[in-house]
């Protein structure tokens, strides 16, 4: 690098340290300091350095990801992505990977990107991944490539050891074959904080070597990259999981399956090993128009003459990747599709496949009472309260209204719906405990070895952290369940399957999955009563649903229709 080349650099940090009339960037100080020393700044204090220039090639293609939450596309053809914190958290011969937070229309949204060094606008290495896009730090230097962590093979790799690192606070680095690993904050105090890696099984030091990595492609609301080991491998792969959406606190995903894992040493075990996660510390200055008033938590400390909240909030999780594995809905949809037409349309006589189905469906009741249960054990119970009766009530009565205004057809039921609602509101209720509180047959994964593991605790991202860590009825999980159920059945109908054969294929695997739950309660008025607010609970399911067939797909309508029906006529058990 030449004179001119230092000079500009120098200029394009000095540039960078006045954004938005902010103090001198500490990346940029890195920067000029590596100058001064013929040091080579790493492409991601290079890409701190044009953080203007990155946060307008961030704002198209982050606005366009699934993950990326907007109310409708205006929304999206008008944000602009701010990057709020930039952290490197490892570097390599090959470039460095940073994880930002950025806010987007208000959200906080984690950003993994991998920055690499290009010459003549030519890639170091011919790794097949399209670039995000690439930025001129200077005029006389050579561009920074970008690309999205989660699809670069090195920026994979980097999530990996992010997650199994075994430092905290201290700021020692840690040499690994690939690389340098430390958490090292990029840019304006603003933009600094603390990254957290906690393995729990083993370091990423220990792992096996690596065949593959590949990012999934299905998901909507998290990023997940698997990682799979040499053949023979204990273990044999790895999912790491980046969780998009950033709230302040103890994200459940990682929190109840941390709990389940160490719960599976003495009892049925739930969900999949868990390996480890990353914890990023942060902080923003307090101000009565503040993006980040909702997020912050934790003390308050002077910065600079300003008030500054920090915040902390789980990023990364890392679990076994069970090989083979497919999640309950396509099993179960697959399997009936494939006995279709082969039963009658009696419970007693269904086709051996859909039998095999209810018998897997029993296995899946008797999961559920365990996870429950061993949530029950470890974390927090409740007392209902008049307050939370009541609000649940409204809640009830506010979700049919929304529904019956776009479903009409349904209005006759109105007596009928309310009295369900308000039955329930005076039953006794049992305690109120943590559940996993999105519970369906997509959330739970059969093995390659006919067993069943439950996933993703996250719950709906969009409801506040703070209401989703709250305790709830546990047969709310059980109510998200039946109702998957009908829609598999509904499903398998909607794609040529007898409806008879359907409907007792429904009634029967309902059957099996309350009776493998246990007995609701073993008082005889208390099982009647729990059941009472199970029926209001799975009728609120469907009323949801209704809701939202009607608005997103009128073709299925029908399906949680029939199902409000016949919850309204019949007795769940």
């Amino acid at each position: 690098m030449n004179n001119s080349d230092h000079d500009s650099l120098a200029a394009s940090a000095a540039d960078a340290s006045n954004l938005a009339g902010l103090t001198p960037l500490t990346g940029a100080q890195r920067i000029a300091a590596a100058l001064s020393t013929s040091q080579t700044p790493t492409p991601g204090e290079c890409a701190i350095a044009a953080r203007a220039e990155l946060e307008e090639l961030l704002t198209p293609w982050a606005s366009s990801q699934r993950w990326c939450l907007h109310s409708d596309n205006a929304d999206r053809a008008t944000t602009t992505a701010h990057i709020v914190q930039a952290t490197e958290i490892f570097r390599s011969a090959a470039g460095s990977t940073l994880f930002l937070l950025v806010d987007i229309a208000g959200r906080l949204y984690s950003v993994p990107l991998f920055l690499q060094e290009s010459s003549d606008g030519a890639p170091k290495s011919d790794v097949p991944v399209q670039a995000l896009g690439t930025l001129a730090v200077s005029p006389h230097s050579h561009p920074v490539r970008v690309f999205d962590a989660t699809e670069h093979p090195d920026g994979q790799l980097a999530l990996l050891h992010a997650t199994l690192g075994d430092y905290g606070a201290s700021s020692e680095h840690h040499t690994t074959e690939h690389g340098i690993f430390q958490p090292d904050p990029c840019g304006h105090p603003a933009l600094a904080g603390q990254f957290f890696g906690v393995p729990l099984r083993l370091k990423a030091a220990e792992l096996p070597p690596l065949a593959r990595s590949y990012k999934l492609t299905s998901e909507q609301s998290n990023t997940s990259v698997i990682y799979e080991f040499s053949s023979g491998s204990t273990p044999a792969g790895v999912i790491v999981k980046v969780l998009r959406l950033v709230q302040p606190g103890r994200n459940p995903d990682v929190e109840l399956e941390a709990l389940l894992d160490q719960s599976a040493q003495s009892e049925q075990r739930v969900v999949p090993q868990q390996y480890g996660y990353a914890t990023l510390r942060y902080s923003e200055p307090i101000s009565e128009n503040s993006a980040y008033r909702n997020f912050a938590h934790r003390d308050s400390v002077p910065h600079n003459s300003a008030s500054r909240n920090f915040a902390a909030a789980d990023v990364l999780v890392a679990a076994e990747f069970l090989a083979g594995s497919t999640d309950a809905w396509q099993l179960i949809t697959s399997q009936l599709l494939s006995a279709a037409g082969h039963g009658t349309n009696s419970s007693a006589d269904l086709h051996p496949e859909l039998t095999a189905t209810i018998a897997s469906i029993a296995r899946l009741g008797t999961l559920t009472r365990a996870m429950h249960q061993q949530l029950a054990e470890q974390l927090i119970l409740l007392d209902p309260t008049d307050t939370a009766r009541a609000a649940q009530l409204e809640s009830w009565k506010s979700r049919a209204e929304h529904a019956l205004v776009l479903a009409p057809e349904l209005r006759e039921l109105t007596p009928a719906i309310t009295a369900t609602f308000e039955r329930a509101a005076r039953a006794h209720w049992p305690l109120l405990q943590r559940i996993h509180g999105d519970y369906h047959l997509g959330q739970v994964l059969g093995t390659a070895t006919g067993q069943w593991r439950v996933i993703d605790f996250e719950g709906e991202p969009l409801r506040p952290l703070s209401e989703r860590i709250q305790p709830d009825l546990a047969l709310r999980d059980v109510a998200g369940m039946l109702r998957s159920i009908s829609y598999a059945a509904g499903f398998a109908e909607k794609n040529g399957a007898d409806p008879r054969e359907m409907h007792a294929w429904e009634r029967s695997a309902h059957k099996a999955f309350l009776e493998s739950y246990t007995p609701l309660s073993s008082d005889p008025k208390r099982a009647a009563d729990y059941e009472t607010v199970l029926r209001a609970l799975v009728l609120d399911k469907a009323l949801y649903e209704v809701a939202y067939e009607a608005a997103y797909r009128p073709s299925w309508v029908d399906i949680p229709v029939r199902g409000v029906h016949e919850i309204l006529q019949t007795h769940l058990s």
